[in-house]
């Protein structure tokens, strides 16, 4: 059994860097996130410790390794990850597991959050779209989250700005407030190398790590802009098992991986056509 050990993440300015060692499988033992629009990001020990969730879940699918955490999450929020984790392990991994996560000894200390705002995953596709229009339909004004980053096939930055002034156009055009996230993390994913751990079909990525690290990157501003809830929009597919994490079969034990912060997902009982039609 080899242990693994994840440092406290370590807030630089408007960047969270985030390690972990040994190093196993992951092509690097650490990326970073961070937010442009923030002078200095507060967070709490908690609150970062918690955005380790998307790779804890990806070395877990590993037969012989123990992950230690550096703070002490509480009972409830390790009981959730523990039901995400058995949920992805029974789908995609070869060798099933139990739950490989001890908890750290620091203390959370979290931060106070009114939780008043709603954050919606906007990738300016339709259903972000459909989900925004939904979300105005009930009365609710969301942060837009625009993500991106190096290596990141149409959402980078560097290659692809128009997508990102079309982000910043809604979110000026509609009134909503718009919260940018820049991460390197698909520098740490080569996939062949999750092969001989997954079921075959199924990618490290797409399959079991995609959307929860789409919810760890608002877990470290969670607190500093009083975030309760994350909302996507993920419709129905015919091939579920290829893209589960954004399946019925993983996203409702999501809900609850952070404390005080919640994640739902919408459009799950409709196709690509009818989101169109309803658009």
């Amino acid at each position: 059994m080899q242990e693994i050990r994840f440092n406290l993440p370590r807030i630089e300015k408007n960047r969270v860097l985030f390690s972990w060692e040994p190093n196993r499988v992951l092509k690097q033992s650490s990326y970073w996130t961070e937010y442009p629009d923030v002078e200095r990001l507060e967070a709490s020990p908690g609150k970062l410790t918690e955005a380790y969730f998307p790779v804890c879940l990806a070395l877990s699918s590993l037969p012989d390794v123990e992950l230690k955490l550096p703070v002490e999450l509480p009972d409830e929020v390790l009981q959730n990850w523990r039901a995400a984790f058995a949920a992805v392990s029974r789908k995609l991994f070869k060798t099933p597991r139990d739950f490989p996560v001890v908890n750290g000894t620091l203390k959370p200390d979290y931060r106070s959050n009114s939780g008043k705002h709603t954050v919606l995953f906007f990738g300016g596709g339709t259903e972000s779209l459909l989900t925004l229009a939904r979300l105005r339909e009930a009365g609710v004004s969301p942060m837009l989250a625009s993500f991106g980053g190096p290596l990141w096939s149409g959402s980078n930055p560097d290659t692809n700005p128009d997508k990102f002034r079309m982000d910043e156009r809604v979110s000026r055009e509609l009134g909503f407030p718009l919260l940018r996230v820049r991460t390197n993390f698909k520098e740490l994913l080569y996939l062949p190398a999750w092969k001989p751990y997954l079921v075959p079909g199924a990618s490290i990525i797409n399959s079991v790590t995609f959307l929860p690290f789409f919810i760890s990157f608002i877990l470290p501003a969670a607190e500093h802009f009083e975030i309760g809830r994350c909302v996507s929009g993920n419709e129905k597919m015919n091939y579920p098992d290829e893209y589960f994490c954004f399946s019925e079969g993983l996203t409702p034990f999501l809900a609850r991986i952070a404390s005080g912060v919640s994640y739902e997902s919408h459009l799950g009982d409709i196709y690509k056509e009818d989101v169109c039609r309803e658009l």
